[in-house]
């Protein structure tokens, strides 16, 4: 986020990240006790205070990890540390630069073959799961190949169908006319 759109959303205080503090608290000579309590107070908040932005960031690495596709975070990983020393803005930087409208049928098919591989699991939200296929149906169509809600419904019904538990549903819905199969 820039400065002046940060700016519209909290303008009495601009975000700077907290300098990490010193690796140990120590106290000046001649410190009286009510001083040393109060920066001790000070320096446990400083801890917290980069601890949590600390914490947050590398989070938010994690789920762009998870959410973006190798390809296109693989030329800034570092080979040990992964995203681990990168910023959040530069993570951002490099991935606006990327192609976003080159989606080629041969990526498509890719996609595909790993949502079918990814199948159902009952440890898993349903809505995680059918946020996965919605995304592949909108990558399909950045690619010009449509993938339509039987398609997915057929996705679906494999995969729950694996999952060993649903079976007498599954064949309650295959026995239904076809346009009732929503």
């Amino acid at each position: 986020m820039t400065a002046p759109d940060y700016a519209l959303i909290s303008p009495a205080t601009a975000w700077v990240n907290p300098i990490p503090p010193a690796p140990t608290f120590t106290v000046p000579p001649n410190t009286n006790g009510l001083t040393e309590r109060n920066l001790q107070d000070q320096y446990k908040q400083q801890c917290n205070l980069f601890q949590t932005q600390h914490n947050v960031s590398q989070t938010l690495k994690k789920l762009i990890d998870d959410a973006v596709p190798n390809e296109y975070l693989d030329e800034i990983r570092q080979p040990y540390l992964n995203l681990l020393p990168i910023s959040i803005p530069d993570i951002f930087a490099h991935l606006y630069q990327q192609p976003s409208s080159n989606v080629t049928l041969e990526a498509v098919e890719e996609r595909r073959l790993s949502v079918e591989k990814q199948k159902y699991s009952l440890d898993e939200e349903l809505t995680t799961y059918f946020k996965r296929l919605q995304d592949y149906q909108t990558f399909a169509a950045q690619g010009g190949e449509e993938v339509t809600a039987n398609n997915l419904m057929n996705i679906v019904v494999r995969h729950i169908r694996a999952t060993g538990h649903f079976n007498q549903d599954c064949q309650d819905w295959n026995a239904r006319p076809a346009g009732n199969k929503t």
